[in-house]
């Protein structure tokens, strides 16, 4: 069973190559203001496998790059498998609440993270925090 863990974005692969300006900016504004508490959920995660002591992204790219930025830790929830974002009493609401497609995303963030070939280092430095 998933469970929620503190993380450096660099132990993290991006498994897309974009931030979502938008979304971006609500964030900055967020920690410029001291509104944390509005931030969006933590971030998705789970082992790479083949490579247990780094993660690949699932969802939460945008948290993960500001967080890359401030160079500040990340609070994740770090999935298990994709029975994880099922619905039952011992799941984290805020997780099982989400997007039903992120459990077809726990297989395929693999392979998109080796294409992405990034890292949120490279992703923040193309988005302008100005």
């Amino acid at each position: 069973m998933g469970h929620l863990i503190k993380l450096k974005p660099s132990a993290i692969k991006p498994s897309q190559d974009f931030l979502k300006k938008g979304t971006m900016d609500f964030i900055f504004d967020c920690f410029k203001k001291g509104e944390l508490a509005l931030l969006p959920p933590p971030p998705l995660v789970r082992r790479d496998p083949g490579h247990m002591d780094s993660y690949i992204a699932i969802d939460g790219h945008n948290l993960l790059a500001a967080h890359e930025f401030f160079g500040t830790e990340c609070e994740v929830f770090l999935v298990d498998s994709a029975d994880d974002f099922l619905p039952n009493p011992n799941n984290d609401p805020r997780i099982t609440q989400r997007n039903k497609d992120l459990s077809e995303k726990f297989e395929s963030c693999v392979d998109d993270a080796n294409e992405a070939r990034s890292s949120f280092q490279e992703l923040i430095q193309g988005y302008n925090t100005t």
